[in-house]
């Protein structure tokens, strides 16, 4: 058995004090604090309205609080240090500086809604843009869940473990380190401006629930194991931008994608697309099929990378081989299961494709095209060596390539 204890009140609920929550022969319980609005305050233990509630095990309906209630962190932390900790209201307002930092293993959450509690505006922010951090250890979690919006610009999560954020709108993220992070929102997700990183040991799922909306995680300094795109109730994701200081694997459907690795392999681990920009300083690989309706543009950068894009099921309309910084392609291979219209500079460029192959310009060292329909240009071509031309139909047609050393 857990060592539970529940207080609840009519309207409002006061307790001042510490309570031990471990159980000799037990696990230890969970905290909730349900009022219309809930103010997280900097103070020490006991000097808040709500401080009393920490007690773990225990549910109090969300309508158990007073309309503006507050807890301190001082209470939060002292309760933490034995005890999960569940906050609950119709809206939750960070007014501390103060940082939350509670024991090993033991997790803390917040939920606003606005309905159960019978007020409140259904959000989690920090409407002072106070600077803090909360921190957990072990196995110990973060967890987030606002009804209209989520915001928390300011506000660094530490975790070991996983990360969960969730909003029915918009979910604005301050800077995360976890092993895991998933966020689901109905409005656009982003990170807050003038913050650091995301740093993310494993897999982070980003979540479009039932409406069309963008993600934006393209600061610098950014580091992303993987970032999985998924859909829910209709869900979709409209744009993505996602950044990563060093290697990248990505996947799942958007209708624009942008995904830079500035440090490592960027690999796409299959998705569809209405235009796709991939940049990466060391390489490209994909994991996955990819379908591009749209343009799909490579950029290399800084370095002379190599992209193989090989999956028998890909489904490219364009590609196009770009550089930044001084990076280049030495090496280039796609292979398509339809059409595929394919240009820019490679030091050798390979493209397959089960219909019809259209060379769009560009200058190699060396090109190979092989095609189940007809092999044609639609811009210059200039091949300083070996060109080989393989067509299922009748029809390759091309501009003579001149070699570096031809008139």
């Amino acid at each position: 058995p857990n060592a539970d204890s529940h207080l609840s009140g009519k309207r409002y609920l006061g307790f001042y004090g510490n309570v031990d929550l471990t159980a000799p022969f037990g696990t230890t319980g969970t905290l909730l604090l349900d009022p219309e609005l809930l103010r997280i305050v900097d103070g020490a233990a006991g000097t808040g309205s709500l401080d009393g509630t920490l007690n773990p095990g225990g549910i109090i309906n969300f309508g158990d609080g007073g309309a503006d209630e507050n807890v301190t962190v001082g209470q939060i932390n002292a309760t933490g240090t034995t005890a999960d900790i569940d906050l609950n209201a119709g809206q939750i307002n960070f007014e501390n500086s103060t940082d939350i930092t509670l024991g090993v293993n033991n997790s803390i959450s917040f939920t606003a809604d606005s309905v159960a509690a019978g007020g409140g505006a259904g959000t989690i922010s920090n409407p002072g843009a106070f600077s803090f951090s909360i921190n957990t250890s072990g196995t110990g979690t973060i967890s987030f869940d606002a009804e209209s919006s989520l915001n928390l610009a300011g506000v660094t999560l530490n975790s070991a473990d996983a990360v969960s954020l969730a909003s029915g709108g918009t979910a604005v993220l301050g800077d995360i380190s976890a092993a895991s992070l998933n966020v689901t929102a109905g409005g656009n997700i982003a990170h807050a401006s003038g913050l650091n990183a995301i740093s993310v040991i494993g897999g982070t799922t980003l979540t479009a629930d039932g409406a069309a909306i963008s993600a934006t995680l393209d600061s610098a300094t950014n580091d992303f194991g993987s970032v999985t795109l998924a859909g829910i109730s209709g869900g979709s994701f409209a744009s993505v931008s996602v950044r990563d200081l060093s290697a990248l694997t990505i996947g799942g459907d958007a209708t624009a994608l942008f995904a830079r690795a500035d440090g490592g392999i960027l690999t796409f681990n299959g998705g569809s697309y209405g235009t796709l920009n991939g940049q990466s300083s060391l390489g490209m690989a994909q994991t996955g099929a990819l379908t591009v309706s749209g343009v799909a543009t490579f950029t290399a950068s800084t370095n002379a990378i190599a992209a193989a894009f090989t999956t028998a099921s890909n489904d490219f309309a364009s590609v196009t081989l770009a550089s930044s910084g001084g990076g280049s392609f030495s090496n280039a291979s796609f292979v398509d299961a339809n059409a595929l219209s394919v240009g820019g500079n490679a030091t050798a460029l390979t493209a397959d494709a089960g219909g019809a192959l259209t060379f769009t310009g560009g200058t190699y060292g060396s090109l190979s095209g092989v095609s189940g329909g007809d092999i044609t240009q639609s811009g210059a071509l200039d091949v300083s060596g070996t060109t080989n031309l393989t067509s299922d139909a009748t029809a390759i047609t091309a501009a003579r390539s001149y070699g570096a050393d031809e008139p």
